[in-house]
């Protein structure tokens, strides 16, 4: 856990260690050997240094860690796979492959197919094949309006969108991007994790906004065992596994290696015949392997939290060229915005309580 919080915390508060190799500043490294008064007065560590204590936590962890539990607990796979994950940020891509092989050779894990997978969000997730980690909520833990499902969707427990606040505030939507990206194939299973709101089967627009903007209310945090704002969100699962390995293959010049992979996840999806990526006819699209590795990565764990920093690590920027709120302020109904890598915007402010509490804690820029 503490791993996992250090981890999430640089990635969000450090940049990506593959800009300067892991030399800007980090976080605070927190460890049970700090008295009160050294955690009010602890400097930030350096990206690299965050990242090797995360790494020996986890070590240390996968080798403690011996009682098999059902899936949503903690695992000596929960910390194989993270370590998969972290050497992955780093651009070790030997390491990154070596971590992903061991959870996906350990039989303990297997891919979701057809219905099942359709429905990957909505059952219990004890009994859920693919989960690897995830957060888990009961019955009883039911957080209705206050959920952080009822932020994305508005409507039953069957999936059929209503209007904002029937059965949550549905003020977050997937994007007209993603949505016309994953109708290439309209076989995708994954687009049954969106529910766009229509009446008379014409696709609502949300007014209210700035540009006003389609909503295609996401699922991935509801209907779980039949309640509607009811999720234990996903940490991590088998799929990632499959998609780290091909990102690091990828990366390492091992293009069918790469591309066996993402056909795996694609099949899986539903998908086939010309749907599946080759050498040919990634050449012919004027793609490379890293470049169909990352779109895989946007389809599969879109709203997951991984795409921006996917693009981040990898050097690429975020282009927002649809309608929805990141319009700027100045421009109103511009609703194209890209976001380079080397941007200031894509780490956050160090929140000024906590440089209140630790005058130390440099701000970011």
């Amino acid at each position: 856990m503490r791993a996992m919080m250090h981890f999430n915390l640089v990635r969000v508060f450090g940049g990506p260690y593959t800009q300067n190799n892991g030399d800007n500043p980090g976080v605070p490294i927190l460890s049970e050997d700090l008295s009160d008064d050294e955690k009010l007065t602890i400097s930030r560590s350096k990206v690299s240094e965050v990242y090797a204590s995360v790494i020996a936590d986890l070590l240390k962890a996968a080798d403690l860690m011996t009682a098999k539990k059902s899936n949503p607990f903690a695992s000596k796979e929960v910390a194989i796979a993270s370590l998969a994950r972290v050497y992955l940020y780093m651009g070790d891509n030997a390491k990154a492959i070596g971590f992903a092989d061991k959870v996906i050779s350990s039989g303990r894990y297997t891919l979701l197919q057809g219905g099942a997978y359709a429905q990957y969000f909505r059952g219990e997730p004890e009994a859920n094949t693919e989960t690897i980690f995830c957060i888990r909520h009961t019955k009883t833990q039911d957080q209705g309006y206050t959920a952080i499902g009822s932020m994305y969707y508005s409507g039953d427990v069957s999936g059929n969108a209503a209007n904002k606040g029937v059965s949550g505030y549905g003020e977050i939507y997937a994007s007209k991007k993603i949505y016309d990206f994953l109708n290439l194939n309209p076989g995708d299973l994954r687009l049954g994790f969106i529910s766009p709101y229509r009446v008379n089967g014409v696709l609502q627009v949300n007014t209210s906004l700035s540009t006003p903007t389609p909503m295609y209310y996401i699922n991935k945090y509801n209907l779980q065992e039949g309640i509607i704002n009811l999720s234990s969100p996903v940490y991590l699962r088998l799929a990632e596994m499959y998609l780290i390995r091909a990102e690091a293959n990828a990366k390492l010049g091992n293009t069918q290696t790469a591309l066996d992979d993402i056909n795996l996840i694609r099949r899986r999806a539903g998908l086939s015949g010309t749907a599946l990526h080759t050498t040919a006819s990634i050449a012919i699209a004027g793609k490379t392997a890293l470049d169909v590795t990352l779109e895989e990565r946007y389809l599969e764990l879109a709203f997951e939290g991984h795409r921006a920093y996917d693009l981040f690590r990898n050097g690429r920027p975020m282009v927002r060229n649809y309608p929805g709120t990141h319009s700027l302020n100045t421009t109103p109904n511009n609703i194209n915005q890209t976001v380079p890598a080397t941007d200031n915007r894509i780490i956050f402010y160090i929140p000024e309580s906590e440089r209140a509490k630790n005058p130390n804690l440099t701000q970011n820029p």
